[in-house]
């Protein structure tokens, strides 16, 4: 909808958080908790944001951040789930992500604030990754909510906060109506 006003003015109200924390800066004097971060961009990221607002981010709070050159790590939604997919979901990942967690300090943090790519190095290499979010926090002293929980439990942790986000974003989009006729009435009201 490029020709959209009402497109254009809530994109340029919509930010990741990154983003949004690069563009208004990090005041912090704690030395930083993690040496060196490793950052996977999500598609989703690269398509529509600023990659680099991560590594800004961390820069912000005395992290060594790298952002991985190394595109795709293979999910893709839910592509590597499905099972005649998987394989080609694994090959992706080997292109370049894998070989490089490989070749990654044991002590490095890994963030990859998708989903997807989150599933996907954690099943793939075992190793944790964190949000974005979960190093500034730390990195600010502020104690992070535990971690959800593995397998089914966490599957069913992150459908329902998806489902609370949709009950919220339907409501708001049920209101709107009601309170654009709301508006309407009021300044109907006040022309009189």
């Amino acid at each position: 909808m490029p020709n959209d006003e009402r497109a254009r003015r809530l994109r340029e109200q919509s930010f990741l958080l990154s983003e949004f924390l690069a563009e208004h800066g990090i005041d912090n004097d704690m030395p930083a908790t993690h040496r060196k971060v490793l950052i996977q961009v999500h598609c989703h990221e690269h398509a529509l944001g600023r990659p680099e607002a991560e590594r800004t981010v961390l820069q912000q709070l005395g992290v060594d951040a790298e952002i991985m050159p190394n595109g795709c790590c293979g999910m893709a939604g839910s592509f590597g789930f499905e099972a005649g997919k998987y394989p080609w979901s694994v090959k992706i990942a080997e292109h370049a992500l894998l070989p490089r967690l490989r070749q990654a300090d044991p002590d490095a943090a890994i963030v990859a604030s998708g989903f997807s790519c989150r599933e996907q190095i954690e099943q793939l290499t075992g190793r944790r990754t964190q949000h974005i979010a979960e190093i500034v926090a730390d990195a600010l002293g502020v104690l992070p909510p535990p971690p959800p929980p593995r397998g089914l439990d966490r599957q069913f942790a992150i459908g329902a906060g998806i489902l609370a986000f949709g009950v919220v974003i339907g409501a708001a989009f049920s209101a709107a109506p009601l309170v654009r006729s709301t508006a309407l009435q009021l300044r109907a009201a006040n022309v009189r």
